[in-house]
């Protein structure tokens, strides 16, 4: 019994689907002739009437700029002119040379237990000094059997031990 009931309705659901369908197609003539084609209004049309009114917006003259600035500033967005300009003032200031670096010997190196320099200058006088020490405003940056690493403000040098004869 239950399949007959189900296909009872399936019978009557198809009945309504094309009964719907009948009457669609028969108003369709009628709903197509009501659609004509408007004279004041196509794709084209309003496409121009677009592009009038952008054209319109670009070629808004302003009297006045719409932004105000106070006194001390200026405009990012003022009109160039012609009016001769002042250079600014060069001011010109002398390049201080680099002092000359102050002469130094490496006389030994010791390794043990750490590295140490012993470094002599001009003078005469000797100074005993591990990495990052100063001397004569330049650091040792590091030190080797061969000799030292030192940085001053004009840059890195090396000195190597002297041998003698």
């Amino acid at each position: 019994m239950h399949s007959d009931s189900t296909k009872s309705l399936l019978l009557l659901l198809s009945v309504v689907c094309i009964a719907t369908g009948i009457v669609f197609l028969l108003d369709l003539p009628s709903s197509l002739s009501q659609i004509s084609p408007d004279s004041t209004s196509s794709p084209l049309r309003d496409q121009q009437e677009d592009f009038h009114s952008i054209e319109q917006a670009l070629n808004i003259q302003f009297d006045t700029h719409p932004v105000t600035f106070p006194d001390e500033l200026q405009s990012p967005f003022r009109m160039y002119t012609n009016k001769p300009t002042r250079p600014a003032a060069v001011v010109r200031r002398p390049v201080a040379q680099p002092q000359p670096r102050t002469p130094l010997q490496v006389k030994g190196v010791l390794t043990q237990p750490s590295y140490i320099v012993i470094l002599e200058d001009n003078t005469g006088q000797t100074y005993i000094r591990e990495k990052g020490d100063k001397i004569h405003e330049a650091t040792i940056i590091a030190i080797s059997r061969n000799g030292v690493t030192l940085r001053d403000n004009q840059g890195s040098y090396q000195i190597n031990v002297e041998e003698t004869p």
